[in-house]
């Protein structure tokens, strides 16, 4: 249950240096709820903790359920436990942000799952959000321009991205995400982005191509001048006839529709060559259109520095060994009593 939830996670945030090590605690021992209770001081979760929470053991399991199930996703794989496990994060989003700083963070599926790649990520996007939204304390002047860039973006479309992309400008954020195909959002994510200012179009095929072909200017062309024979009436026996063909004039030809030019490039998007694409930009606050290719990289990658970049990263976090260890500590140390006969013990609750 939601509730359930929401009251654990503001236990946890009256306690500093708590993470959801120690919500999962609150939430599967009632000393260690009761002990952290204690640094609570408003009333309606004490209360909510006291009064309206169930004391049978077979109740209260029933409603913890839910949130032990969404809790175990992140703690139950030993590299996304090792990370929100800590007390003090590495890294400080706000001043990555506001100093220029670069942050590379790969979630690659293959390596810690596709639900842990996606729930990590949601959690970066909701701390970016909060950072972007901290920078109204800024004077607008000051503000550091700031790029996010997110590959598989389909991956990380929460409620929040939408939000994160209206209100980017305004804090000098600028996103740039890229994805395969619009089904891979909801509908949501889907209307976010298309509310941008640059579109960038490689191969895309089936009812993409035709909904983003919209995106273009296709307003038809003024129909080019074309010879046409000029016709005179000539009369016979009281009888009108069209007449002779004895000269051209040059006239407008057939308009084309909307339709038709529109259609035409969702044909273009859909045959372009690898690295090619079409691009929608904003230039000097007018639209502009461009067909561009791409240029492969010829430089070789150089292996040292990449290593040498690693190796420096890790100047700014602790050993694996060190967070494994505290927090096996930390869950040994903590008195988890999940059998009813200890749920029993347990008098003022």
């Amino acid at each position: 249950m939601e509730d359930i939830l929401r009251h654990a996670i503001l236990v946890v945030l009256y306690n500093p240096g708590s993470t959801l090590l120690d919500l999962h605690l609150v939430l599967s021992s009632q000393v260690y709820r009761l002990k952290m209770l204690e640094n609570v001081k408003d009333p309606i979760i004490t209360q909510y903790w006291d009064k309206i929470f169930p004391k049978n053991y077979k109740d209260a399991q029933e409603w913890l359920a839910s949130s032990f199930n969404k809790i175990g996703r992140f703690l139950a794989n030993p590299l996304i436990r090792n990370i929100v496990g800590q007390p003090k994060s590495s890294f400080n989003i706000k001043d990555i942000m506001n100093q220029g700083k670069i942050l590379l963070v790969n979630l690659a599926k293959g390596k810690i799952g596709e639900d842990n790649s996606s729930l990590l990520g949601s959690v970066l996007v909701g701390k970016i959000l909060i950072a972007a939204l901290s920078r109204a304390e800024i004077e607008q002047e000051n503000r550091k321009q700031f790029h996010l860039i997110v590959d598989e973006y389909h991956s990380f479309a929460t409620e929040s991205f939408p939000t994160l992309q209206s209100e980017a400008r305004k804090f000098a954020i600028d996103t740039l995400v890229a994805h395969q195909y619009r089904d891979q959002l909801d509908f949501l994510n889907r209307g976010s982005t298309l509310n941008v200012g640059n579109f960038i179009f490689f191969r895309i095929t089936g009812k993409d191509s035709l909904e983003l072909a919209v995106q273009f200017d296709n307003t038809p062309p003024v129909p080019e001048l074309e010879p046409q024979p000029m016709l005179y009436p000539t009369s016979q026996d009281g009888v009108y006839r069209a007449g002779e063909r004895r000269e051209f004039v040059m006239a407008k030809g057939k308009s084309r529709q909307y339709s038709d030019v529109a259609q035409e490039m969702a044909n273009r998007l859909s045959n372009l060559p690898n690295y090619e694409c079409w691009c929608k930009l904003v230039k000097d606050g007018s639209l502009v259109e461009h067909h561009i290719s791409t240029e492969p990289i010829k430089k070789p990658k150089n292996p040292e520095i990449a290593k040498e970049i690693i190796k420096l990263s890790r100047k700014l976090a602790r050993s694996r060994e060190e967070v494994e260890k505290d927090i096996k500590e930390k869950m040994n140390n903590a008195e988890i009593f999940t059998m009813p006969k200890a749920w029993e013990k347990i008098k003022k609750f």
